[in-house]
């Protein structure tokens, strides 16, 4: 059966615009899910960049790329399911899996720096060029009158290299595929925990108290008398510095 006709392949930056998709909807999966689509993957002996032709061999791409699982035709579900020899009803994950094969396609920079360089007018091509052929050759010694014909190319890519970078910066290395980095929920500490910490780990808290007003100075025939430093009170630590501290042991990571 021919494809279906996509009317997401008729719009401008079509790769550009599923790359940034496949990215939004990786970072919302959840970990199992995401798991799950990478260990499938693996289970066929696939290579990262091995997975989007995999589907346009075995399913509709177009309709795969267009839509989500859940509204794809049964035919499709049942292709899709056979191509990686999984659960049809599984979808969460059959998504995962396209925005796998969509980050991971061999040739996805050189799509992306295509889609977004601009067609350059005669005015980039004389201001803004770099000479790729002439005739005659360089150095070739001509009498006037004479005709030298160049071929010319717009060097201004920056355009381009602002959106490869906006998406390409994004993805990471997990298992192998590229993925987009996902945040990791910050690491929580119970009340009782932080009662047991030693006092090094409010050091962070003791350091933002307000300094304790300078003793004046003693008469010179006045007996030298010493000043004992007050104890760490970590009660009244955690009080005025308990943010600051949780801060120091929650953290943020990434895979």
């Amino acid at each position: 059966m021919p494809l279906r006709p996509s009317a997401l392949f008729f719009l401008p930056n079509t790769t550009t615009l599923l790359a940034r998709s496949a990215i939004n909807l990786l970072k919302s999966v959840n970990e199992a899910v995401l798991n799950e689509a990478i260990t499938t993957i693996q289970n066929r002996s696939l290579a990262p960049p091995a997975v989007m032709p995999h589907l346009e061999q075995n399913v509709h791409v177009a309709e795969v790329l267009e839509q989500l699982a859940k509204e794809w035709a049964p035919e499709t579900l049942k292709a899709f399911s056979a191509a990686f020899n999984m659960d049809a009803t599984k979808t969460d994950v059959m998504d995962a899996i396209v925005a796998i094969a969509i980050l991971n396609e061999a040739d996805l920079e050189a799509e992306l720096r295509g889609e977004n360089t601009e067609e350059a007018t005669s005015s980039d091509l004389l201001e803004n060029r770099c000479i790729t052929w002439q005739y005659p050759p360089p150095g070739t010694r001509l009498n006037p009158p004479y005709l030298v014909l160049v071929a010319v190319e717009q060097v201004d890519t920056s355009k381009a290299d602002s959106e490869v970078q906006a998406i390409l910066g994004e993805l990471v290395d997990h298992k192998g595929f590229k993925i987009p980095r996902r945040l990791s929920p910050p690491v929580r500490i119970r009340p009782e925990t932080i009662l047991k910490l030693p006092p090094s780990a409010f050091q962070m808290a003791a350091f933002e108290q307000p300094p304790a007003p300078a003793a004046p100075e003693a008469p010179a025939t006045a007996p030298s008398t010493a000043v004992t430093k007050p104890a760490l009170d970590r009660t009244a630590l955690m009080r005025t510095g308990l943010s600051k501290s949780t801060r120091l042991f929650g953290g943020i990571g990434g895979i």
